[in-house]
């Protein structure tokens, strides 16, 4: 019997909300509420936090390199985060039960760190001076993590007629891409990213992570970026 699940909740068997999702949302709602006060001050060191905390393709190296991981804890308003929250806890609890907790977590935070890469490529391709903020590339990755999981299992978005999970990551992209086309500012490379990670990691490579074998991955990125960007 296929499984059915809602954009709004899982009707699967076990606890609504799993460890790691619950402390992932739990922080990053503690980091907005910080951030929201802080941007109350208006004071010179919030706008110069937020310039650090943002991902800033053309000035990465000025600003430093935490902006690529530290974008997910910053949001543009409550319905920004009350959406991306949303998805995660609507999907992320079965993708964390499949995987286990350290490996949604890392699951997690490398598809923002994948989407953060892309983007910066992109932005520095097109001479894009656009920053982007934000956890959707991570919430894609868990997206995209969930319809490699769950393939048959029936999903109601909203007010639309079910469908198949594995069509759930294709109609995120679609959506994404039919907004760009019409003018609409989507960060299309981070979700693109954080997509194209998920896929690599439960694909081809099924066996635990390791976490020096990531930091080691991410040293590398950030070696070949500073190569790509060149003397400033």
């Amino acid at each position: 019997m296929a499984r059915r699940t809602s954009i709004f909740g899982q009707r699967f068997a076990g606890p609504p909300i799993t460890p790691a999702v619950l402390w992932t949302i739990v922080a990053t709602c503690a980091a907005f509420v910080v951030i929201e006060v802080l941007r109350a001050s208006d004071s010179l060191f919030t706008m110069d936090l937020l310039d650090h905390l943002i991902l800033q393709p053309l000035d990465l190296f000025r600003f430093g390199p935490q902006g690529l991981m530290t974008l997910v804890l910053v949001h543009d308003g409550p319905l920004h985060l009350f959406f991306a929250m949303l998805v995660l806890y609507s999907v992320g609890p079965l993708v964390e039960r499949a995987v286990g907790s350290r490996r949604f977590l890392l699951l997690y935070l490398a598809s923002a760190l994948s989407g953060s890469v892309l983007y910066c490529l992109v932005s520095w391709v097109a001479r894009d001076h656009t920053p982007t903020l934000g956890s959707s590339g991570a919430i894609f990755g868990v997206i995209a993590a969930f319809s490699i999981l769950f393939p048959e299992a029936q999903v109601r978005v909203w007010f639309t007629s079910p469908l198949r999970a594995a069509n759930v990551i294709w109609l995120a992209l679609a959506v994404d891409i039919i907004l760009k086309v019409v003018g609409v500012h989507t960060a299309l490379s981070v979700h693109v990213g954080g997509t194209a990670f998920a896929f690599v990691l439960l694909r081809r490579h099924l066996r635990p992570i390791n976490p020096r074998h990531l930091w080691l991955l991410c040293r590398k990125w950030w070696i070949q970026l500073k190569l790509l960007r060149g003397p400033r």
